[in-house]
């Protein structure tokens, strides 16, 4: 009954300043165990949920990882010796699934390294590449912040993929330019940048294929270690300040879909596989962020001349063509994925109108949205956010400034004002627990300790339609040194 319960309790919690999505990933590092034992096939793969782990983005086990990539691996025939466990993990890489895709090639490293103009000039009809800024993946609950970028390639299918059932592929580097001075003046991308530590593969089921999953989520070590298939990321998804959480292990495949579609169950935690769907590229949050945690990157050049951009290959003057080509891969990438999320979503899922709000107000307009361009058209009884009217017009950046980074994907999105306002309970009672506490919001920073901000916050939230409870004690927080200002 206690294990009901907590379950009950996790699943209609909300996670409500859980500032990592997931996809979304700063890894660090990977560790590899011996084979396990009972491992899981992941049509029946089940996590329990006890006291001692209660994340807000499900880590999954190990078992489960090895059981889900026997799983695909083998459905795709990517297992020809029928290896399973640590020995299939330790015998496939990078290198094979670029094979697999009709690029046998083309190097990893050349892929990481290699300008995305060079890329689709080279493949023209196969290739999409973009480089852009990700507060997604960066942490901002330490400092000095490490700000990370991210280079996308989307392939078309080609070879065996299409014949496995597979349209296309898209190839995720996670890159982090460092904590200096001296390295927010360095190129985030390029031969002497610092190397992805953990890459990122979504196989994407073709129209008329039988495959099980619409989706197929791998992820790989680093270049310098052999672009090794690995199980986990090493995530800051559940960081809440600094030494307060480490880092944490997030498994394929219930950490990659949890803030893909989501999970399904009672007592246990099963990714809701027809549902699993790609996320779509916000330029206009990246674009909002300089302004905030990372305005420092404003003074700073990323290797070029001009202050850092946040579409790295198009420049900052959008005025300029180099500028609308750059983005309109953003479009063409986007499209595909609004396609892809129309394919699994039977109702209109908060993820897919967000894409599609992103491609209205992009269509033909290179230029940044603010939020309240950005809000969603409410599907459920209630207003859409209105910049004329308080709480919103101060409450709506707040939001997206620190819940994005995972109200974007996870559970629902900040920008549609009827999901907030559903939970104005939850968002003042996770608001008001103590720094130690798992369920502790917003989970990227302490702002206890920056009381003026996070009553703003608290008040503001309070105006919102609904009761409102009686406000809890702030605790009195330990605050670090060595944190930056929210």
């Amino acid at each position: 009954m206690q294990r009901t319960s907590l379950r009950r309790h996790w699943k209609t919690m909300v996670v409500y300043c859980g500032l990592v999505a997931a996809a979304g990933v700063l890894v660090l590092s990977c560790q590899r165990k011996g084979e396990p034992t009972n491992q899981k096939s992941p049509t029946n793969n089940s996590i329990a949920v006890d006291q001692e782990r209660v994340m807000l983005v499900d880590p999954g086990d190990e078992p489960s990882a090895f059981g889900y990539y026997d799983d695909i691996l083998n459905e795709l025939d990517l297992n020809p010796k029928k290896l399973s466990g640590q020995q299939l993990v330790d015998t496939t890489d990078l290198r094979q699934l670029l094979k697999f895709l009709g690029y046998g090639d083309l190097d990893p490293k050349y892929l990481e390294d290699a300008s995305s103009t060079e890329l689709m000039k080279r493949f023209p009809d196969d290739i999409l590449s973009a480089g852009f800024f990700a507060p997604k993946i960066t942490d901002v609950s330490v400092a000095p912040i490490n700000p990370g970028w991210r280079k996308v390639v989307r392939f078309k299918a080609k070879g065996d993929a299409t014949t496995e059932g597979i349209s296309t592929g898209f190839l995720l580097f996670n890159k982090f330019q460092g904590t200096t001075e001296a390295d927010y003046d360095k190129a985030p991308f390029g031969d002497k940048s610092k190397e992805s530590k953990n890459t990122q593969l979504i196989l994407v089921k073709a129209d008329a294929s039988t495959l099980k999953y619409p989706v197929y989520f791998l992820v790989f070590g680093p270049y310098s270690e052999g672009s090794k298939l690995i199980t986990f990321l090493t995530a800051t998804f559940d960081a809440r300040a600094p030494n307060v959480v480490a880092e944490n292990k997030y498994y394929v495949p219930n950490a990659c879909a949890d803030c893909h579609g989501g999970l399904k169950g009672e007592d246990v935690l099963t990714p809701d596989y027809e549902k699993l769907k790609l996320n779509y590229l916000d330029t206009d949050h990246w674009f909002d962020r300089l302004e905030d945690d990372f305005v420092f990157l404003k003074k700073h050049t990323c290797g070029g001349t001009a202050p850092c951009a946040v579409l790295y290959d198009g420049g900052n003057d959008e005025s300029k063509p180099e500028f609308e080509q750059a983005f309109a891969v953003f479009r063409s990438l986007n499209r595909e994925i609004k396609s892809q999320n129309e394919k699994v979503s039977p109702t209109q899922s908060f993820q897919l109108r967000a894409v599609s709000q992103w491609l209205e107000l992009h269509e033909t307009d290179t230029r940044h949205k603010d939020v309240f361009a950005r809000a969603l058209t409410p599907i459920n009884p209630g207003d859409p956010w209105k910049a004329d009217t308080s709480p919103d017009k101060d409450l709506l950046p707040l939001m997206n400034r620190y819940c994005f980074r995972c109200h974007s994907s996870l559970r629902y999105s900040i920008f549609d004002r009827p999901a907030v306002v559903s939970r104005k309970r939850k968002i003042l009672d996770f608001m008001a627990l103590d720094i130690k506490d798992p369920k502790k919001m917003p989970q990227d920073r302490n702002l206890d300790c920056w009381l003026a901000d996070k009553e703003k916050f608290l008040d503001l939230v309070r105006l919102l339609p609904g009761p409102t409870p009686s406000p809890k004690p702030t605790p009195s927080p330990t605050c670090p040194t060595s944190s930056p200002s929210p």
